[in-house]
């Protein structure tokens, strides 16, 4: 089963709750990429942080969005890496370790 949160601050009560039975005690975390067509046709890319953990049978994900755009602008990649950066002090915080990467169902 997986359960999918998109903002921040529900993830991180999610992980307080069932820090516990976080596998391995880690919590992974990218920024993902996802091509996209514009009405247009142009090409563009949706960019998210996702972060994931599997406590027990559930896969537990972040999936917070950061913006589109046609190149990975510096914008849109400074406030992914803010996202990132406060998730890792709050994941930390909750006693789990931060990794790279991300768990798929």
């Amino acid at each position: 089963m997986k359960v999918i949160f998109n903002e921040p601050k529900e993830f991180i009560e999610e992980l307080r709750k069932e820090k516990d039975r976080v596998h391995r005690r880690i919590v992974r975390v990218t920024i993902r990429l996802k091509k996209a067509e514009t009405a247009l046709g142009a090409a563009a890319f949706q960019i998210a942080v996702v972060a994931t953990c599997r406590a027990g049978d559930e896969l537990i994900v972040l999936e917070k969005p950061c913006g589109s755009c046609f190149i990975l602008n510096d914008e849109v990649r400074k406030r992914a890496n803010e996202v990132i950066e406060q998730l890792k002090k709050e994941i930390e915080e909750v006693g789990l370790e931060v990794r790279g990467g991300m768990y798929e169902p």
